[in-house]
């Protein structure tokens, strides 16, 4: 391509080298600064930890919710060896005794355990219970084998007033009309003689039926029934208790 003279020698020369050398390659235009991170935004090497919900607040009791008579709960959270609850209820729903069987002497008031000493004399003790009446407050019992053999029971008051005893018997030594009504009933597997303060005399028989249904038949000193109660094997859980 020629020069024009009006351009210096030494520029032109510039000029010309510009005109053969290749085109150079194009220069992306410098990308924009980044945008500052919003307020709270993570940074690439850092890690989110999603902060633990505050624990729910317990659930409010529901009002008019049964519970068990303070006796009965003071003795599932604290005594040792429990090892059976008795709960008898009337065939209208209606909670008529719960009992609490363990083996923590430390639960049972010393007048009980003097009443129990003064009415079977050199017996042992070997477990304990205390029940609790909806008609008849809370009653403590003392179980003991006696010194020749016998397996009784005291249950009295925590003052030491004497409820009633009651100790096994032989199913032979039942009043007749007792024995006969068992019979009819099912297979007698422990029989006993309760003796109340009043005098009143009763016994009790366990019985299984031929479908293996378990009950507890009450008869008079005469032998008449009183009542009979079905047994139905029952779970029951506590939370927050202490381990055995």
């Amino acid at each position: 391509m020629a020069i024009p003279r009006l351009v210096p020698p030494l520029v032109a020369g510039l000029l010309a080298g510009c005109a053969e050398a290749p085109p150079a390659p194009s220069v992306p235009p410098p990308a924009p600064d980044a945008a500052p991170a919003p307020q709270g935004a993570l940074e690439e090497d850092e890690t989110y930890e999603a902060e633990a919900p505050a624990p729910s607040p317990p659930a409010a009791p529901v009002a008019g919710a049964p519970r068990l008579p303070d006796p009965i709960a003071d003795a599932l959270a604290n005594a040792q060896g429990v090892h059976e609850v008795e709960i008898d209820v009337a065939p209208d729903g209606t909670l008529r005794k719960v009992s609490v069987y363990h083996r923590d002497a430390a639960q049972v008031p010393e007048p009980v355990k003097a009443s129990a000493q003064k009415a079977f004399a050199g017996a042992e003790a070997d477990a304990f219970e205390i029940e609790f009446y909806a008609e008849g407050g809370t009653v403590y019992e003392v179980e003991v084998t006696t010194r020749d053999g016998r397996r009784c029971e005291l249950a009295a008051e925590a003052d030491g007033t004497v409820r009633y005893t009651e100790c096994e018997i032989p199913a032979g030594k039942l009043p007749r009309a007792a024995r006969e009504d068992a019979r009819r009933r099912g297979t007698a597997a422990k029989a006993q003689r309760i003796e109340r303060a009043d005098g009143t005399v009763e016994f009790e028989v366990e019985l299984r039926a031929a479908d293996g249904t378990r009950f507890e038949v009450s008869y008079d000193r005469d032998g008449r029934p009183i009542e009979a109660r079905r047994e139905i094997p029952a779970k029951l859980t506590t939370t927050g208790q202490r381990s055995p």
